[in-house]
């Protein structure tokens, strides 16, 4: 094979192409994957074999998916079902006749004295309130069906009611009830804040931790510890394979701790991390048990191949995305980067920076297109809280053992002993993190927002990552190329004349945006007069940091809260208030408050901002650029003249128009050239089949 690339590899990369052309129904997939396969072997066998494991992809998982229902509005239901996978923190899967869905447990049943959450395998009623998401309606929303879809649910269940049918049994009581006892011990030797973070990076059980140190653990980018992954199950089996090496030699210990190393990731649900981190031990402990240490590569592409095999879905999960591409860094990045470290910084210090910018580096699209804002100081702090990390796991492993052991062995004070002094060493390190997690996430420049960005620039940036690992001279310098290339394409669009209209707005709010800087007009508001979410995740999504103007054109006592929202967030450079335009009380409160920040302007005659002209036109606002119009319509009195696009009713003098609140999508407009249409759409809705 050219350039000597591990069969492993190909066949993982070519089924994955398979799951993804059929997931969202990429069929310009076929042709660019038998042009692949025929460039990625000499001998046409291999050709046709990697082609064939993509069909078997595609169609595979073709097979494994169902329709998912109609959405629709949270009603009151009440359902019988099976209780799937382990329960934990007021949460479980119910398999049912029409589906399977995520069940919340609302908080005042379980602070009931006979509250109990159910034990998996167990028949259990539900009654509550379902809810079946709606599509995707902008750009910038969350795609709850699709998030839906990837974890094999039909909807959400959020229960008032609960009762056990009957019990269940099988593997997975057996290994909830394992849980139970280890959750006991921990209860029982750890105080509660402590607690909390243990059941984080134990299990990866984040429901105890407070909105505050979620907040802290996103701003310092120290999520990966509270999934379990290499870090957790390496150190598990370790600690078994220390005790066992005793008795049978270490190669042997090695092998006989892969079933331990599964059976902490059934403890931890089966999550994504921690089954890759199993696989991979179990191939590195086989290789080293038959004399070849193998390839970690190798080792990563097997398990992702096998776990797709498994769940094609795991490939949109974000836990999976991160796992496999912050394993993918420190595996192949991070020893290029630690030979460069090296030369100027002791070895601890360059290993530990490598691995912390490896693995971010790697993760930044998947992250950003989560989040749309990432952790700029994650390397630094990595240096500190990996050693630590390392430790609070170690310690409670180790607390395990002796406090299982302290009950039937015949010295168990001697256990007991020992298991206090691991539960105080655990302690001691958890505050020790919680007090590093505080003070660094309290930064100004901890996160860094950078907004939505194009597929085909996250493409160029890991061709660039790709060909540094080459050290390939030129692959380094084409890569560099085009990704300069496709942001300098990227910068070009993001200066052009454009329009937004949100689907969250209904109308009442409109962006434009030129050259770089973003206009609004009215403002959006929930059911509560607030700044919905929706607002705020479309102001990250697009990386907005200044409105540069915010023109009031009405005054909505239903807008009266999101407007004083806008005002308190500095968010908005100037006001811009329709001159003539009826105060309302309220209105003219606000107007007060904020009369002393000197952002408020007259807007009656011509304003010309990033290179727009706004002006009125009875009861419409005109947005002109280039020979271009957009225009705005806030009232019944309107007539504008010839324009490109018309928002807000039927016009017949323009090319598009657009009544925002029969529009079931984000409609976005781009005005600098032809004039193009946009529209906000959802992935093809389907879910795995259980």
């Amino acid at each position: 094979m050219k350039n000597k690339i591990p069969p492993i590899y190909l066949v993982t990369i070519f089924y994955i192409l398979g799951i993804t052309a059929q997931f969202h129904r990429a069929y310009f997939l076929f042709p660019l994957t038998a042009f692949l396969a025929f460039f990625s072997a000499r001998k046409m066998v291999w050709k046709a074999f990697f082609f064939l494991v993509f069909l078997f992809g595609f169609f595979y998982t073709g097979r494994r998916l169902i329709a998912l229902p109609d959405a629709s509005p949270a009603v009151n239901i009440k359902i019988e079902g099976e209780v799937r996978g382990l329960p934990a923190g007021g949460k479980f899967i119910l398999k049912t006749s029409s589906g399977s869905f995520a069940v919340y447990v609302k908080e005042d049943v379980l602070k009931k004295k006979t509250a109990v959450l159910p034990s998996p395998g167990d028949k259990v009623m539900i009654e509550g309130k379902i809810l079946i998401p709606d599509e995707k309606r902008n750009f910038s929303s969350t795609d709850w069906r699709s998030i839906n879809a990837v974890n094999g649910i039909s909807g959400r269940i959020f229960a008032s009611k609960l009762k056990i049918m009957s019990s269940g049994g099988g593997f997975w009581q057996a290994v909830f009830r394992v849980r139970k006892i280890l959750e006991k011990k921990m209860a029982t030797s750890f105080h509660p804040s402590v607690l909390a973070y243990l059941m984080g990076f134990i299990w990866g059980d984040k429901s105890g931790l407070t909105s505050e140190i979620m907040i802290a653990f996103r701003r310092t980018g120290l999520m990966h510890l509270l999934a379990v992954s290499g870090l957790h199950v390496g150190l598990f089996a370790s600690v078994f394979v220390v005790f066992i090496s005793f008795v049978t030699g270490v190669r042997r210990a090695l092998l006989i701790s892969i079933p331990f190393a599964f059976f902490y990731s059934f403890l931890c649900g089966v999550s994504p991390s921690s089954v890759r981190a199993a696989v991979m031990f179990a191939f590195l402990s086989a290789g080293l048990y038959s004399g070849r240490r193998g390839s970690l590569g190798s080792g990563l592409f097997a398990a992702a191949l096998i776990m797709l095999i498994v769940n094609p879905m795991w490939l949109f999960a974000v836990g999976f995305k991160l796992s496999f591409l912050a394993a993918g860094g420190i595996i192949f990045f991070s020893p290029v980067l630690t030979k460069i470290f090296k030369h100027f910084m002791p070895n601890f210090f360059a290993e530990s920076f490598s691995i912390g910018i490896s693995c971010q580096l790697f993760i930044l699209p998947a992250l950003n297109e989560t989040f749309f804002e990432i952790s700029v100081i994650t390397p630094f702090i990595n240096i500190f809280v990996l050693p630590l990390a390392g430790g609070i796991v170690f310690s409670v492993f180790l607390f395990f053992i002796m406090s299982l052991v302290s009950a039937v062995a015949l010295t168990a004070p001697v256990f007991l002993f020992l298991s206090r002094i691991f539960a105080s060493a655990a302690s001691f390190f958890v505050t020790l993190l919680g007090v590093i997690l505080k003070t660094t996430s309290s930064c100004p420049f901890a996160m860094a927002s950078i907004g939505h960005f194009p597929l085909y620039v996250y493409l160029a940036f890991y061709a660039v990552l790709f060909a540094i690992i080459s050290k390939k001279r030129r692959f380094i310098f084409s890569s560099l190329g085009i990704f300069a290339a496709s942001v300098f394409y990227l910068a070009a669009s993001r200066m052009q004349f454009k329009v937004y209209v949100p689907y969250f707005g209904a109308g009442d709010c409109v962006f434009f945006t030129s050259r770089g800087k973003w206009f609004q007009a009215g403002t959006a508001s929930d059911v509560g007069g607030n700044l919905p979410e929706e607002y705020k995740r479309f102001v990250k999504y697009h990386g907005i940091k200044k409105i540069e103007g915010c023109f009031i054109l009405s005054p909505s006592i239903y807008h009266l809260g999101a407007f004083d929202e806008l005002l308190k967030a500095g968010l908005v450079k100037k006001f811009y208030l329709r001159v003539g335009m009826p105060m309302t009380n309220e209105f003219e409160h606000i107007l007060y408050a904020g009369g002393g920040k000197n952002i408020f302007r007259d807007f009656k005659d011509k304003v010309v901002l990033g290179g727009v002209t706004f002006s009125l036109s009875g009861e419409a606002m005109k947005a002109e650029r280039n020979g271009r119009t957009a225009v705005y319509s806030f009232g019944e009195d309107t007539n504008p003249g010839p324009c490109d696009v018309f928002i807000g009713d039927v016009y017949e003098r323009c090319k598009y128009w657009v009544i925002p609140q029969l529009e079931k999508r984000e409609v976005v407009f781009t005005l600098s050239g032809k004039v193009k249409k946009k529209t906000a759409v959802s992935l093809h809705c389907q879910h795995i089949t259980t």
